[in-house]
């Protein structure tokens, strides 16, 4: 690829794009720092986190052959890592869309990210006892990386900037893969299905649980403010939306006003000044 023109004029310095995007990474007082901005606040997202049905396949073969495997090393710790960072996007971000760590969430989920990267490593350069697919395998984490490194200094980038690393990362789940099925010799039993699916079905319905509890909680403590508010007279009344809104259909009264007041009896000349869930657990 570096035959082409356009490779060889970023090189010399004469490309006036890069050039720009270059100079501002350069004035930076900290190249580090400037790359991990860069990774934290747009690229890790793009590179691993988003990729929630990869992360799960190479989670879950990564944990068959570390359970499999009679060695100790790092053991609990890349269970942990791979069981928690597959189920965090899903279920986290997108069902629950909770906020853990507040204005530090990127830099969390970009350090996440990254010791996702080197579990996998770990577990290929620890757990593969074959020498020429444990070679292939880190060879392709390599090139992930080495195909990522230049975007940290010539942005924009987007969704096709990663195809060539979301290819990489497939042929990696295809590779542990076989190696499960040529090497380890694991055959799916239906009890191993039927046990996995019990499993996973226990932690949806949890998330659900949780979530539904949650919306309940605070449907009764918003009515109850209601009622107290117009004990009082009140003519405005500030409540808070619903929780896990995702969940329910019009659970707010800005979706149906006349039918809320109609419902819980508040005249019409009340006005409902509706405030977002987390902003309304922090008063």
């Amino acid at each position: 690829m570096f035959s082409n023109s356009a490779y060889s004029s970023i090189a010399n310095g004469n490309d006036e794009y890069s050039a720009r995007t270059i100079t501002v990474a350069s004035e930076s007082t900290n190249m580090f720092k400037y790359a991990f901005d860069v990774y934290s606040e747009q690229m890790y997202r793009l590179l691993f986190m988003n990729n929630t049905f990869l992360n799960i396949l190479l989670s879950i073969v990564c944990l068959i052959i570390i359970n499999k495997s009679s060695k100790k090393t790092f053991k609990t710790s890349l269970l942990i890592l791979f069981v928690s960072y597959s189920l965090y996007k899903p279920i986290v971000i997108d069902m629950l869309q909770v906020n853990i760590f507040g204005n530090y969430t990127n830099e969390f989920e970009a350090i996440y990210s990254i010791l996702f990267f080197i579990g996998l490593v770990l577990t290929v350069f620890i757990y593969i006892d074959v020498p020429v697919l444990k070679n292939k395998i880190l060879w392709y984490l390599l090139s992930i990386l080495i195909l990522s490194g230049p975007l940290l200094y010539a942005q924009p980038f987007g969704p096709r900037n990663f195809f060539t690393q979301y290819i990489l990362f497939s042929i990696i789940v295809i590779e542990l893969i076989y190696y499960i099925r040529s090497y380890l010799k694991i055959k799916l039993e239906p009890q191993v299905i039927r046990k996995t699916l019990i499993v996973s079905s226990i932690i949806v319905m949890s998330v659900y649980i949780f979530a539904f509890v949650q919306i309940r909680v605070s449907a009764n403590e918003r009515l109850e403010i209601i009622k107290q508010n117009l004990e009082n007279n009140e003519t405005q009344i500030q409540i808070s939306k619903l929780p896990y809104s995702q969940f329910i259909w019009r659970g707010d009264p800005s979706q149906q006003q006349i039918r809320f007041k109609n419902l819980y009896k508040i005249p019409r000349d009340v006005e409902l000044i509706e405030i977002n869930y987390n902003d309304w657990i922090k008063k």
